[in-house]
C-alpha cells in the first residue's frame, strides 16, 4: 500500500488526504477507486448498490434528501477530476469509457449521500469522449442554463440515455448535444428538490426532444411520487400541455408512459374528449401501458382507463398507428386495475384483434 499512498499524495488532488484515510480504513469505494485510478482502457463501469450507496448505516430513507458532501460523494470526483482536471495528477482519463450503468435509489427513494447524485458525476460521465450509453440519475443543478465545467460535450456517440429524476431543462440541455440518440428513458419525480416542482410540462419536453427527433426509435417517460422526505400525504401535481408533438417522431417504434401522461388535462375529472392515440408516436410498434394509483386528483379509474383503450384499439389503431403489433399493460403494485373484471375487460378489447396484447405485474417481478 505505500507505493498507493504515495501515488495519491503526490497527485495534487485535492481530496487526496481523505482518500488514503478511506483506505487505511478499508473502505470500499476508496478502493474502488484506487483500481479505477489505473484503468485507462476502462470501456464499461456498472456497479451496485454497495458501491453506490457509500454510506449504509445513514440511510434515512424517507426522511432526509441527498447531501452533497466531500465525504460521501467520492466515486463521483475521481470521475470530475479525470474529465475536469486538467492537472498531471496521473489518474486514468477514461478516454474509451462508452458504457456507464449505477442504479437509482431503492423505492424511488435517494437517502442520504448516495455516490454520484451530484449534477456534476453526471456531466463528467457525459464529456468522455466515447460515452455511448449511459444509465443512472442525479439531482439538478442549482439553476438553468447551466454550465458544463469543461465546455459542451460532442455527444455524436451517444445513442442510449436512461436518466432519472431530473428537471426536463437538465435533459434538454444534454439531448441539444446528442446527433445519434436512439434509446432514452427520462423518469421524472416532483420535489425531488426545488428545481422540481409539482408540475409537468409535456408540451416542453417533447420540445426538448426535438434534437433526436429523426434518430430516436425507443423512448419510456416515468413518473414516480412515492413517499418521501417526511411526507405524509401523497401530494397532487399537475399534468400541463400532452404529449401530441410525437406525432412528428416518425422513427419511434418502442414507446412507454402512464396513463397520467398519455391522457392529460385531468383534474379530478375525465377529459370526454382526450383520445389515447393522441399521445401517441405515428409509427409506434410496441406500446407498453403504466397504471399508477397514487396521485389524488388523477380523474380516471381502471373503468374509464379500459374505455380510452377500447376506443383506440378498436375505432383508429389502423389508421392513427398502423404499424402497431402489440400493447403491454404494466400493472404496478399500486394500481386500480386489481380486480378480475379488469383484466377480463382488457382481455375483452382484443377479441377478434391480430394484436399482440399481456398483462404484466410488477409484484411478478420482485423475488
Amino acid at each position: 500500500m505505500p507505493e498507493f499512498f504515495s501515488f495519491i499524495a503526490g497527485s495534487g488532488l485535492s481530496y487526496a488526504d481523505s482518500w488514503i484515510e478511506k483506505l487505511r480504513a478499508g473502505n470500499l469505494n476508496a478502493f474502488v477507486a484506487l483500481l479505477l485510478s489505473k484503468l485507462p482502457n476502462l470501456a464499461t463501469f456498472r456497479v451496485g448498490y454497495a458501491v453506490v450507496l457509500a454510506d449504509p448505516e445513514g440511510y434515512g430513507y424517507g426522511e432526509i434528501p441527498p447531501q452533497m458532501t466531500d465525504e460521501n460523494q467520492f466515486l463521483g470526483k475521481l470521475f470530475q477530476s479525470a474529465a475536469f482536471d486538467t492537472s498531471n495528477h496521473g489518474i486514468s482519463r477514461f478516454q474509451n469509457l462508452q458504457d456507464v450503468f449505477f442504479p437509482g435509489p431503492p423505492d424511488n427513494d435517494p437517502g442520504r449521500n448516495p455516490e454520484f447524485s451530484n449534477p456534476r458525476d453526471v456531466m463528467a460521465f457525459l464529456s468522455f469522449p466515447s460515452m455511448r450509453s449511459l444509465s443512472g440519475w442525479c439531482t439538478n443543478p442549482n439553476s438553468f442554463p447551466f454550465a458544463w465545467p469543461a465546455g459542451p460535450p460532442d455527444l455524436s456517440r451517444l445513442t442510449s440515455l436512461f436518466l432519472s429524476f431530473v428537471n426536463v431543462e437538465f435533459l434538454a440541455q444534454i439531448l441539444e448535444r446528442t446527433m445519434n440518440l436512439k434509446k432514452l428513458h427520462w423518469g421524472w419525480k416532483p420535489n425531488i428538490d426545488r428545481l422540481n416542482s409539482d408540475t409537468i410540462d409535456l408540451g416542453r419536453f417533447v420540445k426538448a426532444l426535438k434534437p433526436c427527433q429523426d434518430t430516436l426509435e425507443d423512448l419510456t417517460i416515468e413518473c414516480t411520487n412515492s413517499l418521501t422526505f417526511h411526507d405524509t400525504v401523497t401530494r397532487e401535481f399537475e399534468v400541463r400541455g400532452s404529449l401530441s408533438g410525437l406525432d412528428s417522431f416518425a422513427n419511434i417504434k418502442r414507446f412507454q408512459a402512464p396513463f397520467i401522461l398519455l391522457l392529460p388535462d385531468w383534474n379530478w375529472e375525465v377529459n370526454e374528449s382526450r383520445r389515447l392515440e393522441d399521445s401517441m408516436p405515428p409509427n409506434v410498434e410496441i406500446v407498453t401501458i403504466t397504471n399508477e394509483n397514487w396521485i389524488p386528483n388523477y380523474g380516471y379509474d381502471a373503468k374509464s382507463e379500459i374505455a380510452k383503450l377500447r376506443a383506440w384499439i378498436t375505432e383508429t389503431a389502423a389508421t392513427r398507428t398502423p404499424k402497431l403489433v402489440e400493447i403491454c399493460f404494466y400493472e404496478s403494485e399500486d394500481s386500480d386495475w386489481r380486480y378480475p373484471e379488469d383484466h377480463e375487460n382488457f382481455e375483452q378489447i382484443f377479441e377478434g384483434s391480430q394484436l399482440r396484447h399481456k398483462i404484466m405485474k410488477e409484484v411478478d417481478k420482485k423475488p
